[in-house]
């Protein structure tokens, strides 16, 4: 795993856990819309009816799924954090900080640091090589030791 390929790792589990939150919602406004069904009559279809039970099977299986995907960022957003914060003050640590620790929006970056959005998304890059030297000269065997975990939903086609 490369310095680039951590850090990346870190911002998507936080857009990964936002996905999850979205799709919990919709579960509950599912279940909140969700009809009762008159067993008294005939299946043309073959199919099972979904009924509130499955419903809350799904929630609590997507809900135990986002709370172990939480506990693996909050761990390696602070590790990113303590790491970044090794590194020499200026704008490229400010960058790495409020991108993949803060999870800011590029723009919202630049208002932050005061330079453009181009400027921004230039220094980067830059900034993602001043991580990698620090993990490559200060703790060379690190990335070697990260392991994130792998979270795969199941298909559930109710």
């Amino acid at each position: 795993m490369t310095a680039e390929e951590f850090l990346q790792r870190i911002y998507d589990l936080e857009s990964d856990i936002a996905c999850k939150e979205d799709e919990i919602r919709k579960i509950h406004e599912d279940m909140i819309h969700l009809k009762s069904v008159d067993t008294g009559k005939d299946r043309v279809d073959g199919g099972q009816p979904m009924d509130l039970s499955d419903k809350v099977a799904n929630l609590l299986e997507v809900e135990a799924q986002l709370d172990a995907e939480w506990d693996e960022l909050i761990k390696w957003r602070e590790e990113a954090r303590k790491l970044i914060a090794q590194l020499e003050p200026g704008l490229s640590k400010s960058v790495l900080l409020l991108r993949i620790v803060n999870h800011r929006s590029w723009k919202q970056i630049a208002v932050i640091v005061h330079k453009s959005d181009d400027y921004c998304r230039h220094l980067f890059p830059l900034a993602v090589g001043d991580f990698g030297y620090l993990l490559s000269t200060r703790f060379p065997h690190f990335l070697e030791t990260v392991q994130f975990k792998e979270y795969k939903a199941k298909n559930n086609t109710k």
